[in-house]
């Protein structure tokens, strides 16, 4: 195992959050020469030929945005409570 392929793993076990939008990680690990990590958008980076590789790519930043308005607008609801 190279030092490279060592820093690779290092590198995608330490993300907490989606390196394209930013979305928590769902779950992640690593062991000797694999690693991979999966985030709440349903992205999915991966150990593969000695590199960090896209198994499932990020929505796109539309689909990124719409669900961060959703979330929003569900948020404002729960705060402003039961409408009497």
């Amino acid at each position: 195992m190279t030092s490279l392929l060592t820093s690779r793993i290092q590198t995608l076990v330490a993300q907490s959050r989606c390196p394209a939008c930013g979305m928590p990680i769902v779950s992640g690990g690593g062991g000797i020469a694999f690693a991979i990590s999966t985030f709440e958008c349903g992205a999915e980076f991966v150990i593969a030929n000695e590199e960090i590789a896209v198994s499932r790519a990020c929505p796109s930043a539309s689909h990124v945005a719409a669900r961060h308005l959703n979330q929003e607008a569900a948020q404002a609801v729960a705060e402003a409570g039961p409408i009497c």
